[in-house]
């Protein structure tokens, strides 16, 4: 599944946090690879959230549920920049997330972030 953050037809600084926002939770708890973020986050952000995600299991182990962003706020400080913070549900388990978008040509680059 690709990431949409590159959709410029997309302009809504709260689309692109939303998908932004699910993108991280997904690597969270491992539906995603990290690594698929290349594109659209930083280095340092893409080691940071392999270092938070919750560690790996046997697929037969357990079944995971659907990360679901239950909480978004969004804010604009400025022209080209997007600073969200996430409640983000899975299962009975609740992590809060804050991260900053910044405009990288056509499309949206995740600079930092942080994982409660």
């Amino acid at each position: 599944m690709a990431l949409a953050v590159h959709d410029i037809r997309s302009p809504r600084p709260e689309q692109v946090a939303a998908r932004m926002a699910q993108a991280i939770s997904e690597v969270l708890v491992r539906a995603r690879p990290a690594e698929q973020l290349g594109g659209v986050a930083t280095t340092a952000v893409v080691r940071l959230l392999e270092r938070r995600a919750d560690p790996p299991v046997l697929a037969t182990a357990r079944v995971v549920p659907r990360p679901i962003v239950t909480a978004l706020r969004v804010f604009s400080p400025r022209t080209g920049v997007i600073e969200a913070c996430a409640v983000i549900c899975v299962g009975a388990r609740h992590r809060a997330v804050a991260f900053r978008l910044e405009r990288a040509g056509e499309g949206w680059a995740c600079v930092a972030v942080q994982v409660g």
